[in-house]
């Protein structure tokens, strides 16, 4: 829980799967991390962890990556609970949690509230697409 960097990249064939970055930053390449820049999250950072329709915005104290897996040991804002969460790595694995940052978040918002006003409709806040005509 110290923030230590455990490993550097691993790279399997032409795929970067996992990288660390400057700025105690890593590349992430899985769909389950909505950040900009893209799939890129920070030590320290705070995001929102998404698993069904429960959110918990947390913040990233580790970041591992072992044997095609990548390991997260976070903490709940709210509840100052600390502990870890594990995907998978790779574009074809369903994400059994979503971790999105903040600006991703907001852009994502911005989009839709600009798609709404161009289509003259109420605005969704469901993230499915506008269905308005």
């Amino acid at each position: 829980m110290d923030g230590l960097k455990t490993n550097t990249h691993l790279n399997t064939g032409d795929t970067i799967v996992f990288k660390e970055l400057p700025g105690n930053a890593y590349y992430i390449n899985s769909p389950c991390f909505l950040t900009i820049p893209n799939r890129t999250i920070i030590l320290n950072g705070a995001y929102l962890k998404s698993e069904g329709t429960h959110f918990d915005a947390v913040k990233i104290l580790n970041v591992h990556y072992e044997s095609g897996f990548i390991y997260l040991m976070i903490q709940d804002l709210s509840t100052k609970r600390i502990y870890q969460i594990s995907h998978i790595v790779g574009e074809h694995y369903p994400c059994i949690w979503w971790l999105l940052g903040w600006e991703y978040l907001e852009n994502e918002i911005l989009k839709r509230v600009k798609e709404s006003i161009n289509s003259n409709c109420l605005l969704e806040f469901d993230f499915k697409r506008n269905s308005c005509s």
